[in-house]
């Protein structure tokens, strides 16, 4: 299953890459990792006794920057609401960040998606070591 959400990951990382030479393609892009990446963070998160510590640690930064370009986004909207202009540095920033962030985002997490099913192709090979030597054991007593 962590494979299968690696390559989702980048299928729509790459997908929203190429989405980006025009404007709309690239936001439907992003609108689809807005939307895939978070749900798949909340299943790795189901399996957190199953990570390691550097899959923890990974995860937590993803976590973090997620709830930080939130507030940027939550920021920007915010602003518009109250009919500050878009002449407003402090909104500007906040509107650079969201964007910013959330590509750079997408990316990390593809990043955690690629550690992870990696860890898991290693955890299956030691599993089989030890089956085998487990039942070399039992064959010889």
């Amino acid at each position: 299953m962590r494979r299968a959400i690696y390559i989702v990951n980048l299928v729509l990382v790459i997908a929203s890459a190429v989405g980006a030479i025009t404007i709309y393609f690239g936001l439907l892009g992003m609108l689809a990792l807005g939307i895939i990446q978070p749900i798949c963070a909340i299943i790795y998160w189901a399996q957190w006794r199953e990570l390691s510590a550097r899959a923890k640690f990974h995860l937590k930064i993803y976590l973090y920057f997620l709830a930080f370009c939130i507030l940027c986004m939550l920021g920007v909207y915010v602003g518009s609401e109250m009919n500050v202009s878009y002449q407003d540095p402090v909104e500007t920033i906040l509107g650079i960040f969201a964007l910013g962030g959330c590509t750079a985002m997408a990316i990390y997490f593809t990043f955690i998606a690629y550690v992870l099913s990696k860890e898991v192709s290693k955890r299956k090979f030691v599993e089989t070591d030890t089956d085998i030597l487990d039942a070399d054991l039992i064959e010889e007593a």
